[in-house]
């Protein structure tokens, strides 16, 4: 099993490194195999050599399906005018937008890492805050299945794809049948699953400690039976935000402004439900061998290196 922990190639992540040498050390200290690298652009990863790179997470937007329908109602609504729906896509149609995504693809296969991941969700501003959805889990996985076979045969055909599980519409881990839907529906040999355990807990609002928030996920493990051989790794952080949910949805919080401010306003409500933080539990070592991921990902979200050290510390105790 590689242990692995998260990057981006974000300038505030690299920055965080002196040089290869630096990065190495790091990942030894830390007693790790190398990182999963969300892949905000087609920039450099320099001081992060390829080698160090055994995952990758293709960049995503968080609504999809109003663009993919061509819905200029909602996207108006979403972003004000079709020009800054336009920008945010960077594309026009989507032709355009797998295009896009292709050009992503080939710089993917120039890093060679073993997997990618790729989120299948859909969520506008006002609904990360109402969490009242306008579209079906099934009406979203059939639009990422038209845009993932649009693109995946340009994947080096070694590399797995990875569906990753969230707690909007989409892909939730929550249903097998749409589970089964999704892997049988993606036209590439090489598939399977990263279980966000952060993710899944967040599908429950009820949860009030990590020993039910672990009870339930292995409830989800056994409603999964069919497809566990998929789960080819676990993204590993917690964050227990139920009673927060319950708190903002009665607040009825309506965002204002530019597209820009509302996405603002909404990131800071996503962050306190979904924060990443480590899980320290005595239950995770038993849940990962039970899942026996060959990627067991510490996704964080830290301020400094230092902190993402202390994170990574202290999630070791509870996983090996």
């Amino acid at each position: 099993m590689y242990y692995l922990t998260n990057i981006s190639n974000a300038e505030i992540d690299l920055m965080r490194y002196h040089g290869t040498e630096d990065v190495q050390h790091f990942l030894d200290t830390m007693h790790l195999d190398g990182f999963e690298m969300l892949m905000f652009s087609n920039e450099s990863i320099e001081p992060i050599q390829n080698s160090q790179v055994i995952g990758v997470h293709l960049p995503y937007f968080s609504s999809v399906v109003p663009f993919w329908f061509n819905d200029i109602e909602r996207l108006i609504e979403e972003f004000g005018s079709l020009e800054t729906a336009y920008q945010y896509y960077t594309a026009t149609n989507k032709a355009e937008l797998i295009k896009n995504t292709k050009s992503i693809i080939e710089r993917v296969n120039v890093i060679n890492p073993e997997y990618v991941v790729f989120h299948v969700s859909e969520v506008s501003l006002k609904e990360t805050v109402s969490y009242r959805f306008h579209y079906s889990n099934q009406k979203v996985i059939d639009c990422f299945l038209e845009w993932i076979n649009g693109f995946i045969f340009s994947l080096n055909p070694n590399i797995s794809f990875l569906i990753e599980n969230l707690w909007w519409p989409g892909f939730s881990f929550t249903n097998v049948q749409e589970t089964l839907y999704l892997l049988n529906g993606i036209h590439y040999s090489n598939k399977g699953i990263i279980l966000d355990i952060g993710h899944l807990l967040h599908t429950n609002t009820n949860l009030t400690s990590l020993d039910e928030g672990l009870e339930y996920i292995h409830q989800c493990l056994d409603k999964h039976q069919k497809v566990l051989q998929f789960i080819k790794g676990i993204h590993l952080h917690q964050t227990l935000s139920g009673e927060f949910v319950h708190r903002m949805i009665a607040d009825e919080i309506l965002l204002e402004g530019s597209y820009q401010e509302k996405l603002y306003a909404s990131y800071r409500q996503v962050m306190q439900i979904d924060s990443h933080r480590p899980f320290l539990n005595d239950g995770v070592s038993t849940l990962v061998q039970r899942i026996s991921p060959k990627y067991l990902v510490y996704e964080f979200i830290t301020e400094s290196r230092k902190q993402h050290e202390s994170f990574i510390q202290s999630q070791h105790k509870y996983a090996r």
